[in-house]
Formats: C-alpha cells, structure tokens, sequence
C-alpha cells in the first residue's frame, strides 16, 4: 500500500506521495510520479477520504436539507430546483474551503506556468471533439436520443438564471467536483494503483450525472427508455473525467480545473445562444 514511506538518510516518516523527505528534503525515489509531475498536490491521505466523502455525500445530505428548507417557503417546481443546485454548491464550496484552509497556496501555486492553460484548452478541444464524434456516431447508428435529466435539469437553470449559473455551474461547481474526485477520490486510489485510480474515478465522476431514478422507473413501467438515454449519453461524461485525471495529474490541480471551468462555461454560453435563436427564430 501506498501510503508510508521512511527515509533511509534521517529515518524520518512521512507521506509516501511527498516528492521529498519534509525533515531533511531527501528525494523520495519510492515516489517516480512526484519528479515526474511536480505540480501534483499532496494531501495527507486522510484528506483525501475527506473531500472525496464531503464532495460526494455530502452534496447529497447538503442538497436534501436545503431542499427541505426551501420547501418551507416555496412549492414552485423551478424555483426549488434553482434554491437546491445554487446553494447546495454554495454550502459545499464554503464546506471545502474550510478543509483546505491551511492548503490554498499550494492550489494557487498549481495555476503558475503557461502549460496550465495550453494543456486545459487542449483537454477541453478533445472533450469537445470525442462529444462530437460520439454524437456522430448515434446518428449513423439511428438512435433516438435527447439530454440526459442532469443536462435537461441544467438548461433550465442556465436559461432561467444565467448569470448565477455562470458563478456556480460555470466556477463553483469545477472546483467543488475537481477537489473531491481529482485531488479527493483519484489521489486517494493512486496509493493503491494508478489505473485503477483512472478507471473507478472517471466511472464515479460520470455516474453523479447519471439519474438512477431512470432505473426504477424501467423496473415500475417496463419502459426502459429513458434509461437507455441515461447510457448512451454517458461516454462523454467518462471520457471528460478521463480527461480532466489526466490533466490533473500530469499537469497539476490549475490546468484540471482550468479544463473544467472552460467546458462548463462553454456549455452555459451555447445553450444561451441556441436559446437567444430559438426566440428570435419564435418571432420571427
């Protein structure tokens, strides 16, 4: 396991991810990775469990509390659907950021260098064109499919409210999931394995925009299509968390989060302007 490592100059014990020994500055040649991405954050493993367990459970126990807390005062559907997505995010933003109060140089120190931001336009052009050829691939295979509920869910909110979805699904949101699954849940699994750490990171990263209600409706109705839809429209999201590891890792905690906050606010500008068309197209 990968958790421990002693040096062999001072006998000192320490986190087996640190590049160095912390007392006296010893490379750590257990640890190839370290010399090989030196941009890579190194959280105590404990930490790590901490913000994967808090970005994960937690957003679902913070959601359900500000969801019975809004319902108190309102019953309109959209309104509630806003109260619970933005400030559920808000909560778990404020929530993280107090596990990381001693560590937010070491987040600010990975956005230094221009591979950050060349490296996270390129990730975010491969989301983009796997998306495209993913979708090219249904259409020659004549599938009927529409958006997924989390991206239906999303629309609506962008529509509605723009500017705070910006804030939160466009900045808020990437930063929340890229400490939980990247800095949280992947460095976690890399103790044990590196691939396997790939695998079950970008699995789970896809499956929280996943609507499991989907299979309980196939077993209640017998209409397993929307379920069908969930599946086929999966792929983009295991690949984009691929992807985002991948630049993580390589590149540091700035270049992921840079990715992601691209792709999310890309997202939110082109669903605003096929809107702003459809309502000229409407009166025209």
């Amino acid at each position: 396991m990968y958790f421990k490592n002693k040096c062999p100059i001072c006998n000192h014990e320490y986190d087996a991810m640190e590049p160095k020994c912390p007392n006296c500055n010893e490379i750590n040649n257990r640890n190839i990775d370290a010399t090989r991405y030196p941009k890579s954050i190194v959280f105590p493993f404990w930490k790590q469990l901490l913000l994967f367990f808090t970005g994960w459970a937690g957003f679902q126990i913070i959601a359900y509390l500000v969801m019975y807390l809004a319902r108190l005062f309102t019953s309109d559907e959209a309104i509630l659907s806003a109260i619970i997505n933005f400030g559920s995010y808000f909560i778990l933003g404020i929530a993280m950021s107090f596990i990381l109060w001693k560590d937010w140089k070491k987040i600010f120190n990975s956005f230094k260098g221009w591979r950050t931001y060349v490296f996270g336009l390129a990730g975010l052009g491969a989301i983009f064109v796997f998306s495209n050829f993913w979708s090219i691939i249904i259409q020659l295979l004549q599938i009927d499919v529409s958006d997924n509920i989390n991206q239906s869910s999303v629309v609506n909110l962008v529509v509605t409210y723009p500017l705070l979805s910006i804030i939160v699904i466009g900045i808020i949101g990437p930063l929340c999931e890229e400490l939980a699954y990247r800095a949280g849940l992947f460095s976690f699994l890399k103790r044990i394995n590196s691939i396997f750490a790939y695998v079950i990171s970008a699995l789970i990263f896809a499956l929280i925009h996943f609507d499991f209600n989907s299979i309980i409706v196939g077993f209640e109705t017998s209409n397993w299509s929307i379920l069908i839809n969930e599946l086929i429209n999966l792929p983009p999201y295991v690949f984009a968390g691929l992807t985002f590891t991948f630049l993580f890792e390589k590149f540091g905690f700035g270049c992921g989060l840079f990715a992601h906050i691209l792709n999310n606010v890309y997202s939110i500008f082109a669903t605003l302007l096929l809107n702003f068309i459809e309502k000229l197209s409407g009166i025209s």
